[in-house]
């Protein structure tokens, strides 16, 4: 946050963003995870939001997520 900004804090904004958009967020992710591991994804996504981590999170750096990756890449013609 800078000098010039006059909104309210940034946890507070975040919070209202969190309450707003929560339960679409966890519908999406049940669609692509199992549902019992939504709620534990969701939160893991909002924690690192929240703290601002600058660290890049990749579902390619995980086996799984390579696995899923190269499953939608197009194949090659013969």
């Amino acid at each position: 946050m800078n000098d010039t900004d006059t909104g309210p804090p940034r946890a507070q904004r975040f919070a209202h963003i969190y309450e707003q958009t929560y339960a679409a967020l966890l519908r999406f992710v049940e669609r692509r995870v199992h549902p019992s591991h939504a709620e534990n994804v969701v939160k893991s996504v909002t924690t690192i939001l929240q703290d601002g981590s600058r660290h890049s999170v990749s579902l390619r750096s995980s086996p799984a997520g390579r696995a899923r990756s190269r499953a939608h890449l197009p194949r090659a013609a013969p």
